[in-house]
C-alpha cells in the first residue's frame, strides 16, 4: 500500500516531461556538388594534391554540428535558457539570481545540462532520417527548439559552404593564371565552375544539411514521457514487497526477541 500511495504521489506532483522530435533527412541527394573526379583530374593534370577538393557528405558534418558545444551555446544565450533550465537558482520575481555569483549557472553549465537532460539525436540508418529530439517541461518551447537546432546546422552549413568555396576560388584563380597547360586550365575552370554552385546553392537553399520531413507537433497535456505511469506503477510494486519484506523481517526479528 505504502508503495502504491508514494507511486500516486509522484504521478501527481512530478514535472511532465515531453519530448518534441523533429524528423530530418540529408540534403545531400539534392545539393551535394562532389569535386573528387574533378579534383583527381587536375592533380593529373597539373600535379596538385587531390585531396584539397575532394567533397565531403554534409550530413555527417551537420549531425557532429548537432552535438556540438557552439551551437548548444548559441541556442542557450539567444533563448536566454540559464534561468529557465536552472529555475531554482532563479527569482522570477526580482528577475536576478538567488544565490551567490559563486554559484550561477555558466553557458558551459547550460551546454552540459542541454546535453545531459534535454537534446537527443538519433540516427536511424534503416530509414535515412535523423530525429532530433528535445525534452522539456514546456511544450512549446520544445517544439520551438526542436526546430531552431536544424536551422542553426543548416545556417552554418550554409555559411562553411560559402566560406569554402570562396577560399577555393581564390585558389583557382591563382592557379588558372599560373597554368601554361590546356587541360589543366580547362580542368581549374570546371573546378571554379563546380564552386561557384556550390556557393549559389548554399545562398539559395534555407535546408543546406537537413530537409525536415516530419516538423514537430505539439501533444496533448496527458501525452508526456515522464513519469511514465508503468514505469512508476512497476517502481511501486517493487517498493511495496521490498517494504513488506522489510517489515515482515522487522516483525519476526521482535517476536523472537520476546520469544527469547
Amino acid at each position: 500500500v505504502l508503495g502504491v500511495l508514494l507511486g500516486g504521489a509522484y504521478l501527481v506532483l512530478a514535472d511532465r516531461v515531453y519530448r518534441l522530435d523533429t524528423v530530418v533527412t540529408s540534403a545531400d541527394e539534392e545539393q551535394e556538388f562532389s569535386l573528387g573526379g574533378l579534383s583527381g583530374a587536375l592533380g593529373a593534370a597539373a600535379g596538385l594534391g587531390g585531396g584539397l577538393f575532394s567533397g565531403a557528405g554534409t550530413a555527417n558534418e551537420g549531425i557532429a554540428l548537432l552535438h556540438s558545444k557552439s551551437i548548444a551555446a548559441e541556442l542557450i544565450a539567444d533563448n536566454n535558457l540559464l534561468p529557465i533550465f536552472f529555475d531554482d537558482d532563479w527569482n522570477s520575481e526580482e528577475e536576478m539570481w538567488a544565490v551567490p555569483e559563486s554559484k550561477v549557472p555558466t553557458i558551459p553549465d547550460g551546454i552540459e545540462f542541454f546535453h545531459d537532460e534535454v537534446l537527443r539525436v538519433k540516427r536511424d540508418r534503416e530509414l535515412e532520417v535523423v530525429i532530433v529530439s528535445i525534452l522539456w517541461t514546456d511544450r512549446e518551447l520544445a517544439s520551438r527548439l526542436a526546430i531552431e537546432m536544424v536551422d542553426r546546422v543548416n545556417q552554418k552549413m550554409r555559411e562553411r559552404a560559402v566560406l569554402e568555396a570562396t577560399r577555393n576560388l581564390d585558389f583557382l584563380n591563382e592557379e588558372l593564371s599560373k597554368s601554361q597547360n590546356i587541360e589543366s586550365a580547362k580542368v581549374i575552370s570546371e573546378l571554379m565552375q563546380q564552386n561557384l554552385n556550390k556557393a549559389a546553392m548554399a545562398n539559395a537553399r534555407r535546408e543546406y544539411a537537413f530537409r525536415v520531413i516530419d516538423p514537430p507537433i505539439i501533444p496533448n497535456i496527458d501525452q508526456h514521457v515522464r513519469p511514465s505511469a508503468p514505469v512508476v506503477a512497476l517502481s511501486s510494486i517493487i517498493l511495496g514487497i521490498i517494504c513488506a519484506l522489510g517489515l515482515s523481517e522487522a516483525v519476526r526479528s521482535t517476536r523472537n526477541q520476546e520469544t527469547a
